[in-house]
């Protein structure tokens, strides 16, 4: 299976499509075209594993209104890029669809050192939402359970994680690489 050809490496663009805000969404808060910024600065902080960056753009509320939002994850999504657009509104809610060319996963047993990632591959196009609010000073952050900050880029594997690869985790990431856009 081929990734697909229109993704572009994510450290070159977040490609950004859509209108921009009408004067009824800004009336509402938050304008479409600056719900999907603080998406995409996200995206970048996320993907570069700035993970306190990536945490702040979050509205950390549970459920029941506390203050808490888990961003733990047991693997990272390795993926070649990805592009935003708007995707509709309720009320002070902007909905930001996000659409990944994913590569695979790593993930890590307990034990650390060379030989201890896995990567599993999962070559696709993955579609996700995020919802951005405003928070009470007026902020956009994004829902938090809306997004996991786990994605990482090609060039993050290559640079980072290719040397703490098994031997069968490397092989697989060799092909799927092989037949991938080039790395960012």
């Amino acid at each position: 299976m081929h990734p697909p050809k229109f993704y572009v490496p994510y450290a070159a663009l977040v490609l950004v499509t859509g209108c921009s805000s009408s004067d009824e969404s800004a009336q509402l808060g938050i304008g479409d075209d600056e719900a999907r910024a603080v998406v995409e600065q996200f995206l970048r902080a996320d993907t570069a594993r700035m993970l306190d960056s990536a945490a702040a753009l979050m509205f950390a509320v549970d459920s029941e209104g506390n203050p808490f939002c888990e961003l733990g994850t047991d693997h990272l999504v390795v993926i070649t890029g990805a592009r935003t657009e708007s995707a509709g509104r309720s009320g002070d809610t902007v909905v930001v669809r996000i659409e990944y060319g994913q590569l695979g996963r790593l993930t890590t047993p307990s034990t650390a050192g060379p030989g201890s990632w896995r990567f599993t591959p999962s070559v696709e196009r993955v579609v996700d939402v995020a919802r951005v609010v405003p928070d009470s000073t007026g902020t956009p952050r994004i829902v938090c359970r809306d997004l996991v900050p786990n994605h990482t880029s090609v060039s993050a594997v290559t640079g980072l994680y290719l040397t703490r690869l098994d031997t069968v985790s490397r092989r697989m990431w060799d092909q799927v690489v092989r037949v991938a856009p080039p790395p960012e």
